[in-house]
Parts: structure tokens; C-alpha cells; sequence
């Protein structure tokens, strides 16, 4: 029991420790470079939902109204020819509202 206790231990260690690394790597770093004249920018962004019977918190309007700045800005800054959107919904449970807060934005 000793030894399957050990090693299981060693690979979470082993696993926390990759994805520590994969985090790191992929966080901040430079700014892309000037896009070629030939080359196709294809960004893809998760909007998460926006609930809309929320008051306050993340996904709430007020949490979309203070994320669309940010939003705004990376868009601008990597100048996308194409841009993919996930979770671009306002949701305000049950039935389909008709309401789009990001796409109408």
C-alpha cells in the first residue's frame, strides 16, 4: 500500500507541476508583431454568458458593462480579420429572451 500510495503521490506531484509550467508559459508574454500584408489574424474569444436576472457578480450586466472596456481594447490592440465568438448569450433562464447584450454591443 506503502509503494501505490507513493506513487500516486508522485505523479499529482508530477501533473501539478506541468500544468504550474503550461500555466506560466502561456500567461502575459509580448503583444503580437506587426501582421504581414499576406496573413489572416483569426481570433477567438469566450464572452461567457451574461445573466441577465443577476444584480451583481462576474456575469452579471454590471460585470458585462465593466468587462466590455477590456473587450474593447484586445480587439483593438490584436486588429483580428476574423473573430469567433463562444458563449455570446444573455440568459435569462428558461425560454429564449431575444436579448444579446454582446452582440448588440
Amino acid at each position: 500500500m506503502r509503494r501505490i500510495g507513493a506513487g500516486t503521490v508522485l505523479v499529482l506531484l508530477v501533473l501539478v507541476l506541468a500544468v504550474g509550467c503550461q500555466v506560466q508559459r502561456n500567461s502575459g508574454g509580448p503583444a503580437p508583431g506587426p501582421q504581414p500584408a499576406d496573413a489572416l489574424r483569426v481570433v477567438t474569444h469566450n464572452v461567457h454568458y451574461i445573466l441577465l436576472n443577476e444584480t451583481e457578480g462576474r456575469w452579471s450586466r454590471a460585470g458585462w458593462d465593466r468587462r466590455k472596456p477590456a473587450l474593447d481594447a484586445a480587439f483593438k490592440a490584436l486588429a483580428p480579420d476574423i473573430i469567433a465568438f463562444q458563449e455570446m448569450e444573455s440568459s435569462a433562464g428558461g425560454d429564449e429572451s431575444g436579448v444579446n447584450l454582446a452582440l448588440d454591443w
